[in-house]
């Protein structure tokens, strides 16, 4: 009876897409991690040993997760938060305490007051998978505090400085000219599958592919010879819950163009999408609506009609279920009904700040907010998502324990060029998401490869960003 009724799921799925609306099929982008699941890390290449189901707790936590916990937090954080990390880290570890709280909190003020925050956390060998394999999930003491950052570049509603009553600490900012120093760069072959070279930072900073300016940061995709090269980035540290604030300007554009900003583990045991995947921004071609998604392992649901802006991508029963093996690698996908949080009107408009606000009581949300519609707090340091109204996305925890479903995540930004998506055939030969007309139409091109052979037009294929910052009630990684 069960091979019976899997093959009547089997059948039912393929009808499904038989029948979907054209659109409906070519418009949906698959995981970026999916090509790794069960094999390799998505962020590292590395194998993965361990094949079983998922566990939140990982046996092992060493002493330097605890090290690189007291480098996450901000310059400011007061020695409470210190002690409470310090605390839960020896509890979970149940041996003797590596140092005492005291000292390590004496240490790490030390150690933020010298400088950047790289100092403790950019060396190579921490590259594999110590920012995502923690397996932590634990809380820390919550409080009010006084705000910490700049206001956005992107401008805000209005101003205002004064103390916050925010519960949100600002734990990590990336911006201006140490923006990369927290950052791995992925020098491996592309899980989508693009035509695209991920270089180091050094080869990266020689041929002009990033760069700081004005306290901005950019990167480039540059084509050559029939193939593209860019960087594919990921924060050493890793996140479970927070605000994550994306301010920039421009964002990479052009047919054949596939950027995205998403968050995943490093290295889940199980392999991908164990941990889960949650992409805030992502798009192909000359797009002017962004994607949304979150992709898990079987057992993660949402609501038909949950309170968001956005539209199921998918139109029939695989819509609400977020599992990758269902839904071809697709997950729960929203599809924008914002002209302008992405891709061409993005960039004409200045930009903006996008919002993913990950709570395990909550659900996962995303915000967009144009250039100069910033609420003030976001732009004053002290974010508050009551204040924000209704989502682009939203994902509740009603039917998916989110704790269980997403954990540890690295903040990654890729840059690729054709792949499973701006390089499908039905995505090239068709107008969608606010373009005027198809590439193939634009270009005089049949496919984007044959496109990347002639000589592109990838003078808007670069990001133009602010700042990157990400809040928690209590840092956990």
């Amino acid at each position: 009876m069960k091979y019976l009724s899997a093959l009547v799921l089997a059948f039912a799925a393929s009808v499904s897409v038989a029948s979907a609306g054209h659109d409906m099929m070519v418009a949906i982008p698959p995981g970026q991690g999916r090509s790794s699941r069960g094999i390799r890390s998505v962020i590292t290449g590395h194998k993965i040993r361990s094949h079983g189901h998922h566990t939140r707790r990982q046996a092992h936590h060493d002493d330097e997760l605890l090290d690189r916990r007291f480098s996450n937090a901000t310059l400011n954080a007061d020695e409470q938060e210190v002690a409470a990390i310090a605390a839960s880290h020896k509890k979970k570890r149940g041996t003797c305490t590596p140092r005492s709280t005291k000292n390590a909190a004496a240490n790490y003020k030390a150690g933020a007051s010298s400088g950047s925050s790289s100092a403790s956390s950019s060396s190579s060998a921490s590259q594999a998978s110590a920012s995502g394999s923690s397996g932590s999930n634990s809380n820390s003491n919550t409080g009010t505090v006084k705000a910490t950052s700049q206001g956005s570049s992107s401008g805000s509603s209005s101003s205002s400085n004064g103390p916050s009553t925010s519960q949100w600490k600002l734990v990590k900012s990336y911006s201006g000219s140490t923006f990369f120093d927290d950052m791995d760069f992925f020098t491996m072959g592309d899980p989508t599958h693009g035509s695209i070279t991920y270089v180091d930072r050094n080869t990266a900073q020689n041929q002009g592919l990033i760069g700081t300016n004005n306290g901005q940061v950019t990167m480039k995709i540059n084509p050559g010879n029939g193939w593209a090269q860019s960087v594919r980035i990921n924060t050493k540290d890793s996140f479970t819950t927070g605000i994550f604030v994306l301010d920039a300007e421009h964002m990479p554009v052009g047919c054949g163009i596939w950027p995205a900003w998403w968050s995943t583990p490093t290295n889940p045991a199980g392999g991908w999408p164990n941990g889960g995947e949650i992409d805030i921004i992502e798009g192909v071609n000359d797009y002017s609506y962004n994607t949304y998604s979150v992709h898990t392992t079987g057992g993660c649901n949402v609501p038909q009609n949950p309170n968001m802006k956005g539209k199921f991508t998918l139109q029939d029963w695989r819509a609400t279920n977020c599992a990758s093996d269902v839904t071809g690698n697709q997950g729960c996908g929203v599809t924008s009904t914002t002209n302008g949080d992405f891709g061409v009107n993005y960039n004409n408009n200045g930009g903006g700040v996008h919002v993913m606000y990950w709570s395990e009581s909550d659900g996962i949300s995303t915000y967009f907010f144009p250039k100069g519609s910033v609420p003030n707090d976001i732009s004053t340091g002290s974010p508050d998502p009551s204040n924000w109204g209704q989502p682009q996305a939203h994902w509740p925890a009603t039917n998916c324990n989110i704790g269980n479903y997403f954990y540890n995540h690295v903040v990654v930004f890729t840059n690729t060029v054709c792949g499973d998506w701006a390089g499908s055939g039905d995505v090239w030969w068709n107008a969608m998401n606010g373009q005027s007309q198809s590439c193939a139409a634009k270009t005089g091109q049949s496919s984007c490869q044959a496109y990347l052979n002639s000589n592109p037009d990838f003078s808007q294929a670069y990001w133009t960003i602010n700042s990157l910052k990400i809040y928690q009630t209590s840092r956990r990684s």
